[in-house]
């Protein structure tokens, strides 16, 4: 039987239960995602945060998921 490990994402779900959808851009964030990702580094701080795609009301959407408020 094999054995499959459990997918970052479904364990990211868990352990970061506050989340903030951003539309993404027709055009995509360009550079500002890269400004994006700093700042979480910087105020938030690593392993404090997750960031995923996902779906928004009829767009694609960036997730970012928090551990707390």
């Amino acid at each position: 039987m094999v054995r499959r490990s459990t997918p970052q994402k479904k364990i990211d779900e868990l352990a970061f239960p506050v989340r903030i959808k951003f539309a993404v851009p027709e055009r995509g964030f360009g550079m500002r995602l890269d400004a994006i990702h700093s700042w979480l580094k910087k105020e938030v701080g690593w392993g404090f945060y997750a960031v995923y795609t996902s779906r928004g009301l009829a767009t694609d959407a960036l997730a970012v998921y928090f551990r707390d408020i």
